[in-house]
């Protein structure tokens, strides 16, 4: 014999997916941003890297991590080759992302970067790398005197 719940006044013998007995009335798991267990009570989803909601009775991971057997694990998209950087020296991890920038020696957006030619005096800018008794070469990404 199970005891009747109160979902959404109606009884069930036991509480739907998505929700949990409390006291005798089937209490939402997603208000909580939870998901609901067979025993259920309801387990707190990590916040960090989980959706606030439930799809199917289930927690489910951001954009940028991955399903785990119990948790919800970050995508290192440089590591995995899954960016769009210029190189993989120029993408930098965050949680659920990542970022471009050019290393050092080039300049653009992190997606596309050119040579720094620092042997190029610009008016206002730089002053000249090398001893002015030297003679400046640049090469890709850096120089030499």
């Amino acid at each position: 014999w199970l005891s009747p719940f109160l979902w959404q006044n109606s009884c069930y013998s036991r509480c739907p997916r998505g929700s949990y007995n409390e006291g005798g009335v089937c209490e939402a798991c997603d208000t909580n941003c939870a998901t609901c267990v067979v025993a259920g009570a309801c387990t707190a989803c990590n916040t960090e890297s989980i959706i606030p909601h439930l799809v199917d009775g289930q927690c489910v991971c951001r954009s940028g991590f991955t399903q785990t057997a119990d948790a919800c694990e970050e995508i290192d998209e440089c590591a995995e080759g899954l960016h769009d950087c210029f190189n993989t020296e120029s993408c930098i991890n965050t949680a659920g992302g990542y970022l471009c920038e050019c290393p050092s020696g080039y300049s653009g957006d992190g997606q596309t970067c050119e040579d720094v030619n620092e042997c190029n005096v610009v008016a206002g800018g730089d002053p000249y790398p090398c001893d002015p008794r030297a003679t400046c070469t640049n090469t890709e990404g850096s120089f030499y005197c």
